[in-house]
């Protein structure tokens, strides 16, 4: 994209921008929530990180769907959002992605990005 692109606000600007955003965002829901950073990096219970993964990677898709993101441009955002927030090992951070790239494919994975999206929806609205 270089200088420029960037200097006029181009589309890798964008995504950056919102990539910060959601960051700073994500990070305080997940302060918030009373779920310990440790427990969801190195707890061996598979399907509670699939849900919490799952639930913020919904709300991710539902801030790059209101702002025309394509399918790559999202997985771009959510390595960003989950490497700054969460500190994964790069192992780790692979395993994750993978798990939400999974979750279209599966009735369960649905629901959870369903209630992502629908959260950040309602959070969206409510700050409009």
């Amino acid at each position: 994209m270089g200088i420029l692109g960037n200097l006029f606000g181009g589309r890798e600007a964008k995504v950056q921008k919102i990539a910060n955003d959601l960051t700073g965002f994500i990070a305080g829901a997940f302060e918030n929530s009373g779920i310990s950073r440790k427990r969801l990096l190195y707890e061996d219970n598979y399907e509670g990180k699939r849900e919490i993964i799952g639930l913020y990677f919904g709300m991710i898709m539902s801030v790059g769907g209101r702002h025309q993101l394509s399918a790559e441009e999202i997985y771009t955002v959510a390595r960003h959002v989950f490497r700054e927030v969460f500190v994964p090992a790069p192992q780790d951070l692979s395993d994750w992605m993978e798990i939400a790239s999974e979750f279209l494919s599966t009735p369960e994975g649905r629901t959870y990005l369903a209630e992502g999206m629908e959260l950040m929806d309602r959070v969206l609205e409510r700050n409009s």
